[in-house]
């Protein structure tokens, strides 16, 4: 398979590598495993920060996160208010401003379960994104 567009976006050498294996982009995205490979790809194709698209990845994203929740020990009530203004912030009830306020005090409690989630994530953004982004 061509990965020149996914090499011009930077994408990593493993998702590089692993694409040239695949039969076709579409199908590619329906068997990928990595969550965090697809939300990249969605983020380059998002648009600007307050733009319906970027809100709805952010929503997406939101719901990755969650699944971070049973690793986030003394900090889950950070991490679930953190993903409650995100979903405000999806409905327009909060501004971007007023988003990233809430979100700074948020841990890092997704990247500790990283490896655990990764699957479960790509089967999030399928949800949200059915089919990939045009290249």
């Amino acid at each position: 398979m061509n990965t020149e567009k996914i090499e011009e976006l930077n994408a990593c050498d493993d998702a590089v590598k692993w694409l040239q294996e695949q039969e076709s982009y579409e199908q590619a995205w329906q068997d990928c495993v990595r969550g965090d490979w697809m939300l990249w790809l969605l983020d380059k194709k998002a648009g600007p920060v307050e733009s319906q698209s970027s809100k709805d990845l952010a929503l997406c994203r939101c719901e990755v996160a969650e699944l971070s929740l049973p690793y986030a020990g003394k900090n889950k009530d950070v991490c679930e208010k953190t993903y409650q203004a995100i979903r405000n912030y999806h409905a327009g009830k909060l501004t971007v401003e007023e988003l990233r306020s809430v979100a700074a005090a948020a841990p890092a409690a997704y990247s500790a379960a990283r490896k655990t989630i990764l699957n479960d994530a790509a089967d999030i953004v399928r949800k949200h994104y059915p089919d990939p982004p045009e290249l």
